[in-house]
C-alpha cells in the first residue's frame, strides 16, 4: 500500500520482492463508492471491476455494456433463529432455558415449514439465492449434506405440527394459544437495508400468520444493523425470533457458532448433544477425513431436528469485471494470489 485516504481509496504498488513473474499491473486503485450510485458509476465506465455490489437490484446491472458478470457461491447464508436462553458473562457460556417461550421444538419445526425458501429466492434474489438445507454451505465442499431434506413449505404439516404439541385456537379467535392455554405473541426481529428487507419480513410474519401464529415485529419496525446485533448480543427480551446471516470461514468447524461457550451462538441453544458432536468435529480423530465429514453430517441432521437455527437461503455473489480486464481469477482458492496475472488490453474502458 503506498497512498490511503481514509473513507476515499486506498492505492496498490508491485512489491518489489514479490516471489513469482513481475506483475503485469503499475498500480491499483481500491476507492471507497456509495452502494445507491454504483449502477450508474458502471454505465458511465468509471471502474474496472467492483469487488462488492448489492443483489438486490441486480437487474439493473447485469447487462451493463463492457462488463461480464462474473459469480461464485459464497462462504454464508441466512437463516432464522429462535432465542433459546442468554449469555452469562461470568462462566462464559450459554445458558439454555427449556421454559423460554420458543423452547418447544414443534412451534420451531412448524414455523420452519410454513415458509417457502425457494419462491423467496426466485422473487426477491433473481436466482443468486437458493432454498438452503443446511447450517453448512454447499460452498465448504464434502462437509455439506447434500442429502438432508431440511425444510421445505409443508402448511398442513405445520398446523399438524402445532395442534399435537397444544398450540390450539379458542373458539372465535385468530392466533392459537400456546399448550398452558395463555394467549402466545411472538416477536419477529429483523433488519433494515435494501430494497428486500421490508416486503421480505412481512412475507414470514405472514407465512406464519396462516399458521396460526401472532407475530410482531421487534420495536415495531425492521432495526438497524448495529442496533439489530446490540439486541442479539444482549439476549434482549423483546426478541423472540430474528432473521440473520452467517458469513463462514475456510474452516468449516461450527464450534465457534454454535458451541455451548460460543459468544456468537445467539440462539443461545445448548445440549450434550450437540457440544459433543462439536467436540468430535474438532477432535484429534477429525484427523480422519472420512471420520470428520461423518461428523459434520451428524451434526447437521441434529442441528436441522432441533431446528434452533433454520437455515433459508445459500447466497451467491456476483463481481461486474470490464471486458478489458484480463488474467483475473475469482476462484476462492486463489483469491489471495490472483493480482499477479491480472492486466488491461486496452487504455481505457469501451
Amino acid at each position: 500500500m503506498t497512498n490511503i485516504k481514509r473513507g476515499e481509496f486506498v492505492e496498490f504498488e508491485p512489491n518489489e520482492f514479490y516471489y513469482g513473474e513481475k506483475p503485469k499491473l503499475d498500480k491499483i486503485i481500491i476507492r471507497q463508492a456509495p452502494s445507491n450510485s454504483i449502477v450508474e458509476a458502471l454505465k458511465a465506465k468509471k471502474y474496472d471491476f467492483v469487488m462488492s455490489i448489492p443483489t438486490d437490484n441486480y437487474p439493473s446491472y447485469k447487462d451493463v455494456e463492457g462488463y461480464e458478470i462474473l459469480g461464485r457461491e459464497q462462504f454464508s447464508y441466512t437463516y432464522i433463529g429462535f432465542k433459546l436462553g442468554k449469555w452469562d458473562n461470568d462462566k462464559g457460556q450459554v445458558v439454555y432455558n427449556p421454559e423460554s417461550k420458543m423452547a418447544n421444538k414443534s412451534l420451531r419445526q412448524a414455523m420452519a415449514y410454513a415458509v417457502d425458501n425457494q419462491a423467496v429466492a426466485d422473487k426477491f434474489y433473481y436466482g443468486l439465492r437458493s432454498s438452503a438445507n443446511s447450517l453448512i454451505p454447499p460452498v465448504l465442499g464434502e462437509m455439506h449434506d447434500g442429502d438432508l431434506k431440511g425444510y421445505t413449505q409443508d402448511i398442513d404439516k405445520a398446523n399438524k405440527l402445532l395442534d399435537e404439541a397444544g398450540y390450539k385456537k379458542k373458539d372465535g379467535e385468530e392466533f392459537r394459544r400456546d399448550p398452558k392455554g395463555e394467549k402466545l405473541e411472538i416477536k419477529f426481529a429483523s433488519m433494515a437495508g435494501g430494497e428486500t428487507a421490508q416486503p421480505l419480513a412481512e412475507y414470514y410474519m405472514n407465512q406464519w400468520k396462516e399458521i396460526g401464529l401472532d407475530v410482531k415485529l421487534t420495536t415495531g419496525r425492521l432495526i438497524d444493523f448495529n442496533a439489530f446485533y446490540d439486541k442479539l448480543k444482549n439476549d434482549d427480551p423483546e426478541v423472540d425470533v430474528y432473521q440473520g446471516a452467517w458469513a463462514t470461514s475456510f474452516n468449516p468447524s461450527q464450534t465457534s457458532l454454535y458451541g455451548e461457550k460460543a459468544a456468537f451462538n445467539y440462539t443461545r441453544f445448548a445440549s450434550e448433544e450437540n457440544s459433543k458432536l462439536l467436540d468430535e468435529m474438532d477432535s484429534d480423530k477429525a484427523f480422519d477425513n472420512d471420520y470428520r465429514v461423518k461428523v459434520f453430517k451428524d451434526w447437521q441432521k441434529y442441528a436441522s431436528e432441533e431446528a434452533f437455527a433454520i437455515p433459508t437461503l445459500f447466497r451467491n455473489e456476483v463481481m461486474p469485471m470490464s471486458t478489458r480486464v484480463k488474467g483475473f481469477d475469482w476462484d476462492i482458492k486463489k483469491d489471495n494470489t490472483a493480482w499477479a496475472s491480472v492486466e488491461v488490453t486496452a487504455e481505457s474502458r469501451k
